[in-house]
């Protein structure tokens, strides 16, 4: 009976140990990390975006942040019109299929974020349904294995339909109120039947309101869209209040999805990074954003310091979206950037040296 009685609690014992360690050995990942996608679906021969957001809410400084990317299959982008632009790290000037895409990104302080925009390109040969999904890698010293996030585009030969997500702000205060637009149209000849249109929130924020009858329901707002016919289009806007407290480097992702009775048809994802007390702001207005082909849409990009500290070295970067081109000479200011040649191509970016 002793001799029982002492292996059972040896056993108890060992148990217990064992679930202590499986509970203290759960790793607690310093940096987060979230890839997004604009163009989803993506035609052969056509441009899909992707965001690549990391943040620090780690409470401490990360040193020799790098980022890594395979290149998805049936895509490639140019390194140099990545911003931030590759270290350089594939054989030619373009990243291709089978090689690795690396940003060094140096040092994050605790509350900081880096954004990386890549305008990939899809093969022209890029069969149907082909899937291409971008897995970015963080890892830092000390962390060798890191975090990784992906975002999948689909190829269509002919997509239907087109999505997007954008916030008023990409940089956004715990606590603050932001309003988000989300923008959809018919691109094909047939009407899409019983079409509505989704955004899933994050949960760290709190839906506020929705236009047009936007319904919540869990941490989705829907809109029911009836029959959209063919070139049709429209938008609706949404407002949630982030939560008070979020820590500075925290990243908030959106997902909205068109859908044309019950299957998904086009999808996009929005990405927003928590820091307070920003002093650097940006806003953008549209004129004419509903035109025909070769109308001219007028953007303008206001920049403003609302902190206690002069800036200096104050640059705007603009990336020339698909299906659109513009002329550097007829920028006020005119840009500092070098595209290809005297109009600047999709994908491109236009850099404006504000001061």
């Amino acid at each position: 009976m002793v001799s029982f009685s002492s292996r059972k609690r040896s056993l108890r014992l060992r148990f217990v140990w064992f679930v202590l360690l499986c509970l203290f050995s759960t790793p607690l990942f310093a940096l987060s990390i979230d890839v997004s996608g604009i163009n989803n679906p993506v035609a052969p021969n056509g441009f899909t975006y992707y965001r690549i957001v990391v943040g620090n809410t780690d409470g401490a400084d990360r040193t020799n942040v790098m980022v890594t990317a395979p290149v998805p299959e049936h895509s490639f982008f140019s390194e140099a019109n990545a911003l931030p632009a590759t270290d350089g790290s594939c054989s030619v000037s373009s990243c291709q299929f089978g090689e690795t895409a690396v940003w060094n990104l140096g040092n994050l302080s605790d509350g900081d974020s880096k954004v990386i925009t890549v305008p990939f390109r899809v093969a022209s040969s890029a069969p149907a349904d082909a899937e291409l999904a971008l897995t970015a890698t963080v890892t830092h010293d000390g962390d060798s294995v890191g975090q990784s996030a992906t975002y999948t585009t689909t190829v269509k030969v002919d997509p239907v339909a087109r999505v997007s997500l954008s916030s008023k702000k990409q940089v956004i205060e715990s606590g603050a109120t932001s309003r988000y637009e989300v923008s959809f149209g018919n691109i094909s000849a047939s009407t899409l039947l019983d079409a509505e249109v989704a955004v899933t929130l994050p949960a760290d924020v709190t839906f506020a309101s929705a236009s047009d009858g936007g319904t919540l329901s869990g941490n989705t707002i829907t809109w029911d869209l009836s029959n959209l016919s063919a070139n049709a289009g429209g938008k609706r806007f949404f407002t949630v209040t982030s939560d008070g407290g979020l820590e500075d480097g925290a990243v908030l992702a959106f997902s909205s999805v068109l859908r044309s009775e019950g299957s998904d048809v086009a999808q996009a994802k929005e990405s927003n990074v928590v820091r307070n007390n920003v002093g650097l702001t940006l806003d953008v207005t549209t004129i004419g954003d509903r035109s025909q082909p070769d109308d001219l849409i007028y953007y303008r990009y206001v920049v403003a310091n609302k902190g206690v500290t002069d800036l200096a070295d104050v640059t705007l970067d603009m990336m020339v979206s698909e299906r659109t081109v513009f002329q550097e000479a007829r920028t006020a200011p005119v840009t500092t950037s070098s595209c290809s040649i005297s109009t600047c191509q999709p994908g491109e970016w236009g850099s404006f040296a504000i001061g």
